[in-house]
């Protein structure tokens, strides 16, 4: 078992870890991984393509917490973040592009099962991630995943959920299964603009906690280095999730679990705007039944949101819950467009095409601009 370079490596043989193939891989290098299960946290800093035997066959346990000195709590971590200077850092630029990880099963990850960062061109093909989120305290709350790293401003909810990729552009996550994490997939800018990334043919099930498909905006930790103004997000947007399956998330507590989300976060109760911006993404082509939340729900929360131009289209919707708080719905519903109490215009979102059934709301509109 172990990592083995080919594919033109300048090395070439056996290793008895994932993470001592990767170190002595080259960049461009294909580090190939023979089935088996392997207990560690794998770190990529370079490109190359990282390919197991199968998921069924080739699993990575990343059991173990980022405060024990074991590793940094995420199954597989492309990480681009640590490889920005200061300048790159206050634009929110990348560091890391042309990775390829396929066929794995990731489970047990204290923190995400396989995160990216600033980092572009990568694709997340035929992968398993299972059971991970595990730091999450139930009930969630803000502060429910202790020991977060602190760029994550907003995900105290959901531990990073099952895929996350923070500030990732041109890339692909695609024919993976996700399923009984906290959440499913997760985009997000925190450090850097989230932009023109495809996620397609996914199976996003079963996560119990958070939403399938979350496409969200959140604020700069600018006491890290990342961005010049903490009230002022890199934005996320020109995504598309297309084709993908997302069923039964926000199921194990009520009022969670949205099929596919478009957010933009408030922020600190202290902070009187915040300009988080989701925008032209496009949803299309999805299966969204039986999650605990709409199918498909946009939410501004905060004056100075950003939320236009996304487009929901051809997606077959059923089953669903009703939203809630301050973007409550009536009843179960298909989609939900809702401004909150931003007071923000909600301007060029388009829902055309699509299929609702067995819903007490099919489309839900309310914005106070």
């Amino acid at each position: 078992m172990g990592g083995g370079m080919g594919h033109g490596a300048k090395q070439q043989g056996c290793f008895s870890t994932i993470n001592a193939g990767i170190s002595a891989a080259a960049p461009g290098d294909t580090v190939q991984v023979a089935p088996g299960l392997y207990h560690e946290q794998v770190l990529i800093q370079k490109p190359l393509s990282l390919i197991g035997a199968n998921a069924a066959d080739t699993l990575i346990d990343a059991s173990g917490s980022n405060t024990g000195g074991v590793g940094n709590g995420v199954g597989i971590y492309i990480d681009g973040m640590d490889n920005l200077t200061p300048a790159k850092k206050l634009i929110g630029g990348t560091g890391l592009s042309e990775v390829v990880v396929q066929g794995f099963t990731v489970m047990n990850a204290q923190f995400e099962g396989i995160l990216v960062t600033n980092a572009s061109n990568t694709t997340l093909l035929e992968n398993h991630v299972t059971r991970s989120n595990t730091g999450l305290q139930v009930p969630t709350n803000p502060g429910g995943c202790p020991f977060i790293p602190p760029w994550e401003t907003s995900e105290g909810f959901d531990c990073g959920e099952g895929i996350h990729l923070a500030a990732v552009h041109n890339s692909t996550v695609a024919n993976n299964i996700v399923d009984h994490n906290a959440g499913g997939v997760l985009l997000t800018d925190e450090t850097g603009p989230n932009r023109d990334n495809l996620i397609i043919g996914n199976q996003i099930t079963d996560n119990g906690y958070d939403c399938g498909i979350t496409l969200a905006s959140h604020r700069p930790p600018t006491s890290l280095g990342f961005g010049s103004d903490p009230a002022v997000a890199f934005g996320v947007f020109r995504n598309t999730v297309a084709h993908n399956e997302s069923s039964n998330n926000g199921l194990a507590v009520s009022g969670n679990g949205i099929g596919v989300g478009i957010f933009t976060s408030p922020g600190p109760p202290t902070f009187a705007t915040m300009q988080t911006a989701a925008y032209q993404n496009v949803v299309i082509g999805n299966r969204l039944i039986g999650n605990g939340q709409p199918g498909v729900a946009m939410h501004a929360h905060k004056a100075g949101a950003i939320l236009t131009g996304n487009l929901v289209t051809g997606n077959y919707i059923a089953f669903n819950g009703a939203d809630v708080a301050d973007n409550a719905t009536p009843g179960p519903t298909g989609i939900n467009v809702d401004g909150g109490a931003s007071g923000v215009s909600l301007n060029g979102n388009t829902i055309i095409g699509n299929i609702i059934e067995h819903e007490a709301v099919d489309v839900a509109v309310r914005t106070e601009a």
